[in-house]
């Protein structure tokens, strides 16, 4: 595949996943905050270069930010070898 193929390939693949529905929480979380996301979201900046996010838990935020760079941590092994498998 040369270098035009690959560049076409590649905006094909843009396009499908712009298609594709947002990702939900899979989980529900003791502390969770899908249910505050209309009270905190106007607290949070309006651009910012990275989301890290330290307790993951359901991820409600961190799902209905859907940042390009996110990092996501938890102390429970068991969750994050979730995230991992999905």
């Amino acid at each position: 595949m040369n270098l035009s193929e690959n560049l076409q390939s590649t905006s094909v693949l843009k396009n499908i996943n712009s298609q594709s529905p947002k990702a939900s929480p899979f989980i529900k979380w003791v502390g969770g905050k899908q249910a505050l996301l209309p009270q905190l979201l106007p607290h949070f900046p309006k651009n910012f270069s990275k989301y890290v996010e330290p307790f993951i838990g359901g991820g409600a935020v961190f799902f209905e930010l859907a940042h390009d760079q996110a990092v996501i941590c938890d102390q429970n092994d068991w969750l994050i070898d979730t995230y991992t498998a999905i």
